[in-house]
């Protein structure tokens, strides 16, 4: 594998979740929008309650080289179109692991701490996180007439991560055999496809035309 660039996810018993999951919506929300930020901080909470260690993510997307091994570099197509089970084999080749759910909402986490360090405020990172991502890398709803297209990897970068709008991503769940894809593609503005989507699956065997698995490492 060529040189990894990744970022380090907080583990859960980091103080900097806690300070997060004191946050009380403030301002002109709707009732929708005031649930939809506590869904956010409910499964964050039980993801910093799950006991889970520091760990590392790339910050691109994957992309598979002539050899078809996993690589994460900028610039090239991603590696959409697979199952679930076929990211599981494709991880372990490259000494990689499939995130899952409470690691996800870890990095969400995280995201939003390195976005307070950058100089949002506090509700405008909770509000491009959690309900309208079109305020981070997501693009926006494109004009009419104009052509919507996934981008090459190393798009649509916010705080040193890249790629968050260009697919939607592929997570394990916890305790049983069911995952998850989470997030938006390019296929959708941020206000539809926002972080925080999260739709769930069981049958491995699904091919996902604008999903890439989101690997994890030590």
């Amino acid at each position: 594998m060529k040189r990894l660039d990744t970022i380090t996810i907080l583990g859960s018993n980091s103080a900097t979740y806690r300070s997060i999951l004191r946050y009380v919506p403030k301002g002109s929300y709707s009732k929708q929008d005031v649930k939809t930020i506590n869904t956010f901080l409910t499964r964050l909470n039980k993801a910093v309650n799950s006991r889970t260690p520091e760990f590392k993510i790339p910050i691109y997307d994957s992309f598979l080289d002539m050899n078809g091994n996993l690589q994460f570099v900028a610039g090239r197509d991603p590696a959409v179109g697979f199952s679930i089970n076929e990211l599981i084999e494709l991880g372990k080749l490259s000494n990689m692991q499939l995130g899952n759910i409470n690691q996800w909402y870890l990095f969400l986490g995280t995201l939003l701490y390195r976005m307070l360090n950058k100089g949002y405020t506090y509700e405008e990172a909770i509000k491009a996180i959690v309900f309208d991502s079109r305020r981070i890398s997501y693009r926006w709803v494109p004009m009419d007439g104009e052509n919507i297209v996934r981008e090459k990897t190393g798009s649509l970068g916010v705080t040193g991560v890249f790629d968050l709008g260009n697919t939607c991503k592929l997570v394990l769940g916890v305790t049983d055999e069911k995952y998850f894809e989470v997030a938006g593609s390019y296929s959708c503005g941020g206000i539809r496809g926002n972080m925080i989507d999260t739709a769930r699956y069981s049958d491995r065997d699904v091919h996902f035309t604008n999903a890439v698995g989101w690997f994890t490492t030590k």
